[in-house]
């Protein structure tokens, strides 16, 4: 027998009381088993990411697949998703109740005493501690049996609701129980806004898979790319029932279209020219009953559907046949961009994959996910070539970007394909740490930027100036509507003005009207008429929005065809805040990050989301409104909407080291106010008829009210106010050259540099 003696481990076997390794090359050893165990598990696993527009049934098909891989839902995660299931109750039914005035045309209850159960609703569900009282699923029932609320549901399409909205409003006796514990279909249904990433590891017959679930909203798009590396395929999941609903963050965008945007450009990624796509042709259940119900017609959306025929061989048994033509119309959109690009001989595994699916249907997802395995194994065959881990690995792409690969989570490839050993351990720790100093510098540079910038948050009740933007001449339907509601009611200066009122009323309300002459010819005649001047002096009395009388005194303007809005005229315009609005920018090289916020009741829920890193709050308040009361609500008067509004955040535990800067505005509509003495303010406000100025106003004659401004509080909590008039953009840009100060200030304070 012939011993090599260079060979360590020959002689740690035969005389292994000789034989002592150094600490450090049994560390490495440990590490080398360590990295090879990861390597080879991470080759074994078939990475899934579930991709597609938000809403379209992602996170769905991820909670079926812990159900039918993993475990079923425990009591505990069940008693979590209560409050989520209540909550996707209350965002039903105040959607619903609030579109009931905002839909054109305006939908009526059937029983005007429910009014009492909206008022309810919006003015107690918009509390911080609203803990769903007994008396909130009473409220709830009785709306939902109203023939008004179903009217304005079967109308869904024109605003946002949940698609689970009819399942859960049906189930309000078993919702309202205390002991309430959600089934799985609850909480298969329960919509949650997906925010940052999440994944679910299961095993399908000793097969390991990984499904990673990002957020469709375009906000958090551009976490996508972090989820490329090493993907075996893409489940690309897109809602059929989509067809005739808008955005949330975008209302004048179409969600199939932006679906199929969105498809496009995942099918042409240069990364993931090797991955085949699985398209989930989702939420078939409400695509049927909406085809059948025939409301929205699918050509009114997509023109070339009328002329689509069906393939042949696309038969399914026991379909309505106009269901079946246009899901085959659907599916063949998205073939067409998977076919228009071709495939060269490297893209031999860049294949689509069509499925019909029902998220909510357990059985349906399984199926469907068994015929998939056929197309989901023969891709992970091809190799490692695939995504943007081979392309680094190849030179041929900078892959600082990659937090996976920078940690060294893909190990080696080349020593994985079994290319003569790979480089050495050192190499590989070497080339690690280079990729992991890249990935520091980049993270520090975005937290520099990051605490550099001011971030101004924007609050304050609906209508209080916060957004002015595009379009609206529907003003003299508002005015001429109140004349006859009006007590003592209006009647017109000329009888034959009638004929111009019945017009407006009839015509103007619907969703295609497109503003001819004639609607032009009667405003103007109208808005000489003295009685609609009466009305419009009464606007108190009705909702009115401030810019009615700039933009009636404009219409030979606006009605020219070749009108362009001024500055002013896009200030001025009134368009309604849903959702989160930023905006960026620069002042003297200093970074601002403002965000507006809806300020309607129902909106107000959003505002918490915002709070993080806030540099300041400027809250703003309609001085002019004292004499209003809210649109949601016309037992409250906005001022004092507005008092309360203010003590709720200036208390708030989360905001006790944020200053607020308060903006007291419409400072020229208050003055026109109490100039004409016709709203008094001592009505409303019984203690303003024995109020006198500070001693300070008086002394400071010849200073710019809008200049005055006198902190108040204590710590890190100050109120700044100051008089504002948010058309005015001299007022304006003078204003915040004030508060930039204070923001600067704040922002010092925030980072505990001052």
């Amino acid at each position: 027998m012939t011993l090599n003696m260079g060979e360590p481990g020959c002689i740690e076997g035969l005389l292994p009381c000789l034989y002592h390794p150094s600490p450090e090359a049994q560390r490495s050893a440990q590490i080398d088993k360590q990295i090879a165990g990861e390597k080879e598990d991470f080759q074994k696993t078939h990475r899934l990411l579930l991709l597609g527009a938000g809403e379209s049934g992602k996170s769905t098909i991820i909670k079926q697949m812990q159900l039918i891989h993993v475990e079923k839902f425990s009591d505990e995660v069940r008693k979590e998703r209560r409050n989520d299931i209540r909550h996707n109750l209350l965002d039903a039914i105040v959607s619903i109740i609030t579109a009931i005035s905002t839909l054109t045309p305006p939908i009526l209850l059937e029983h005007s005493e429910n009014t009492k159960s909206i008022d309810w609703i919006l003015h107690n569900s918009a509390r911080e501690n609203f803990d769903f009282p007994q008396e909130f699923y009473d409220h709830v029932e009785i709306l939902w049996k109203d023939k008004g609320i179903q009217t304005a549901f079967s109308r869904s399409n024109e605003y946002q609701l949940i698609d689970s909205a009819q399942y859960f409003l049906e189930k309000v006796q078993e919702v309202r129980k205390p002991e309430y514990l959600p089934s799985e279909q609850d909480i298969l249904r329960c919509r949650i806004l997906t925010k940052g990433i999440y994944e679910l590891i299961f095993q399908v017959k000793k097969v390991k898979f990984q499904m990673i679930d990002v957020g469709g909203q375009r906000g958090e798009r551009r976490k996508w790319f972090l989820c490329f590396n090493g993907v075996t395929a893409i489940i690309f999941v897109t809602a059929c029932s989509s067809y005739d609903s808008v955005l949330r963050e975008d209302p004048t965008k179409n969600r199939l279209v932006e679906s199929l945007e969105i498809f496009r450009t995942v099918w042409n990624n240069k990364f993931l020219k090797n991955i085949s796509v699985i398209l989930f042709l989702n939420k078939q259940d409400i695509f049927k009953r909406k085809i059948m119900a025939g409301r929205s017609k699918l050509e009114e959306f997509f023109e070339d559907y009328r002329y689509y025929q069906v393939p042949p061989n696309s038969e399914f048994a026991n379909e309505y046949q106009e269901v079946v033509r246009a899901k085959f119309f659907i599916r063949n959109l998205f073939q067409k961009i998977s076919f228009s690009s071709g495939k060269s001989k490297e893209q031999k595994y860049h294949c689509c994959y069509p499925h019909f699916t029902c998220a909510i249907d357990t059985d349906n997802i399984k199926k469907v996910f068994e015929d998939c395995r056929d197309s989901i194994q023969p891709t992970v065959a091809s190799g490692p070539d695939c995504g943007p881990v081979a392309a680094a690995d190849k030179g041929t792409a900078d892959c600082w970007w990659s937090p996976l690969a920078a940690m060294g989570c893909f190990g080696n490839r080349e020593a994985a394909g079994g290319g003569g050993g790979g480089a050495s351990a050192a190499d590989d720790i070497r080339t690690q740490k280079r990729i992991s100093d890249q990935i520091n510098r980049q993270l520090a540079k975005e937290k520099q930027v990051y605490r550099a910038t001011h971030r101004l948050l924007l609050l304050g009740a609906g209508e209080s100036g916060k957004s002015t933007i595009v379009k609206q001449m529907r003003i003299l339907h508002t005015i001429t509507g109140a004349m006859s509601t009006l007590s003592p009611p209006v009647a017109l200066e000329k009888s034959e003005n009638q004929a111009r009122v019945d017009w407006i009323q009839d015509c103007a309300t619907g969703p295609d009207f497109d503003y001819p002459a004639e609607f032009y010819e009667h405003t103007e005649a109208l808005w000489k008429d003295r009685g609609v001047q009466q009305t419009f002096d009464r606007s108190n009395e009705y909702q009115l929005i401030d810019c009615a009388k700039y933009f009636l005194d404009q219409v030979d303007v606006v009605k020219r065809p070749d009108y362009t809005p001024t500055e002013q005229d896009i200030l001025r315009c009134r368009v309604l805040t849903s959702g989160i609005f930023e905006t960026l920018f620069q002042v003297d090289k200093v970074n601002f990050h403002m965000f507006d916020v809806g300020g309607q009741r129902d909106e107000r829920r959003k505002w918490i989301q915002c709070f993080n890193d806030v540099t300041a709050i400027i809250f703003v308040t309609a001085c002019s409104s004292y004499n209003m009361v809210l649109r949601e609500d016309p037992t409250q008067n906005r001022l004092r909407e507005s008092l309360e509004l203010f003590k709720s955040i200036w208390n708030n535990r989360w905001l006790r080291t944020i200053s607020v800067i308060l903006f007291l505005n419409k400072q020229d509509l208050l003055a026109e106010k109490i100039l004409t003495s016709k709203s008094r303010l001592e009505n409303y406000f019984g203690e303003f008829a024995r109020y006198q100025p500070p001693a300070e106003v008086q002394n400071e004659a010849n200073e710019a009210p809008e200049r005055i401004s006198t902190a108040s509080g204590e710590g890190k909590h100050f109120c700044y106010p100051h008089f504002t008039c948010a058309v005015d953009t001299e007022n304006i840009k003078r204003v915040f050259n004030d508060c930039r100060d204070i923001i600067q200030r704040m922002h010092l304070r925030q980072y505990e540099l001052l």
